[in-house]
């Protein structure tokens, strides 16, 4: 069987605030005191728990004894632990997805009609992204600007990058296989995006093709990312 990457979509103003402080560490308390909105800080915490709760289940071991250590461009990870995961969150909502031995990103977004998305496009994405963005209307522009852009983000976080890699340097090619390869990797990087929730859009970047998703939401199109130069 391919290996699942488990996904999880988690509303935070429905934990508990109390069971969430005790799982904190000193340096997560301090950090949220110094939030200058409450919500803020009680979304941190409701984070931070919720991830140790649903690590330490998939590991078999309590979630006081998950200790999170964080790459060179700040991707979390776990020492002494054959699991990768990631973590996205926007506004209430957070997104974890986890995997063993199996780089991997996600990212969830909360979908902003608001925004000039031609405009950020034109700035972030290929010539041909933000080309086709700018000629779509309305919500379908809305649409294909959160597919792209979560998709771009998961990828950046799987790999351990962040944004040091430019999302202009990449993009993402569609087919009925979700076959694809970034240019000047030996492997490939096929990604999935779904709406989680109304208004959201989300994405999971993995390394390779022979990988399942484990998620509780609807269906969602496979796509894969191939390297193109701006």
């Amino acid at each position: 069987m391919p290996p699942a990457i488990e996904v999880h979509c988690i509303d935070l103003d429905r934990s508990d605030d109390d069971a969430d402080g005790r799982l904190a560490t000193r340096d997560e308390l301090d950090r949220a005191s110094r939030f200058r909105h409450a919500v803020d800080a009680r979304r941190f915490l409701a984070r931070r728990a919720a991830a140790r709760r649903l690590i330490g289940r998939r590991l078999g071991v309590p979630p006081q004894a998950i200790a999170f250590a964080y790459g060179r461009w700040g991707k979390p990870m776990l020492a002494g632990y054959r699991l990768q995961f990631s973590l996205s969150r926007s506004g209430p909502l957070m997104m974890l997805a986890m995997a063993d031995d199996l780089p991997v990103g996600c990212d969830i977004e909360r979908q902003d009609p608001g925004r000039d998305l031609a405009a950020i496009a034109a700035g972030c994405f290929t010539r041909d992204e933000a080309r086709r963005i700018a000629l779509l209307p309305g919500e379908a522009r809305v649409a294909a600007f959160y597919d792209c852009w979560t998709r771009k983000e998961a990828y950046l976080k799987a790999v351990g990058i962040g944004m040091s890699l430019p999302m202009s340097s990449f993009e993402f090619r569609c087919d009925a296989n979700g076959s694809g390869v970034l240019d000047g990797e030996s492997d490939a990087w096929t990604s999935i995006g779904w709406d989680p929730a109304p208004g959201y859009r989300a994405a999971v970047v993995a390394a390779g093709h022979a990988w399942a998703i484990d998620r509780r939401d609807g269906p969602a199109a496979p796509c894969a990312v191939a390297g193109r130069e701006r």
